[in-house]
């Protein structure tokens, strides 16, 4: 692809977009420490000094992506659900679990947010992450309040501070190395991985039973 200079705001997202469609496929399909920015250029067609006129490194890249994957994945939940309707908590949950599911990287990137993405960006990068990220989690909010009128404010809050933290730390005990399924054959415990599925949805069930039901 050949590269000239954005002039206006709609070439800019454009170039934005593309470096993101770029970094999303070399983070589906290498290791995260071989995703560098000239791995990035390459795959766009830009030369590596370019990229920086967009992003500061690859973890704000990143960052870009897992907004652009958690909207996706509030649009998939809110679109399932359907005005003058009531619905079960196992309803809601499965709703809720399998619109996870179904992004695999959205999940990955979650599970390093704070430990790796969050370590390596400017201020301002990251302010703007956690606005719109915090725009999400009341739109994320608002649907659970209409799903659950009944449910004290603070309650709902803190499932919802709950049912991330889960998918964090439970998605990375689903996706265990050779090196660690080794040591765990070696120590003869008989540990079989969680499937993250099962499991989250299994937790996030009873998350929102301990609030509704008290």
């Amino acid at each position: 692809m050949e590269f000239s200079r954005a002039r206006t705001n709609e070439q800019k997202q454009q170039r934005i977009e593309d470096v993101a469609k770029a970094t999303a496929y070399l983070y589906d399909t290498l290791p995260y420490e071989e995703i560098t920015f000239a791995a990035i250029a390459k795959e766009t067609g830009f030369a590596r000094s370019n990229l920086y006129i967009y992003f500061s490194s690859k973890e704000e890249i990143l960052l870009h992506i897992l907004i652009c994957d958690m909207q996706s994945w509030y649009e998939q939940i809110e679109s399932s659900f359907h005005v003058r309707r009531s619905y079960t908590i196992e309803e809601t949950m499965e709703v809720w679990t399998d619109a996870l599911v179904q992004n695999e990287r959205h999940l990955s990137l979650l599970s390093i947010l704070f430990t790796v993405l969050e370590k390596n960006v400017t201020v301002e990068a990251l302010t703007k992450f956690k606005e719109d990220l915090l725009e999400i989690q009341l739109k994320c909010y608002q649907l659970l309040q209409g799903l659950f009128p009944s449910a004290p404010d603070d309650e709902l809050q803190q499932f919802l501070l709950s049912s991330f933290a889960l998918a964090q730390g439970l998605y990375p005990m689903t996706r265990l190395t050779k090196v660690q399924m080794k040591a765990i054959e070696n120590c003869a415990l008989g540990y079989v991985p969680p499937n993250f599925r099962d499991s989250y949805l299994k937790a996030s069930i009873q998350l929102l039973q301990g609030i509704l039901e008290k």
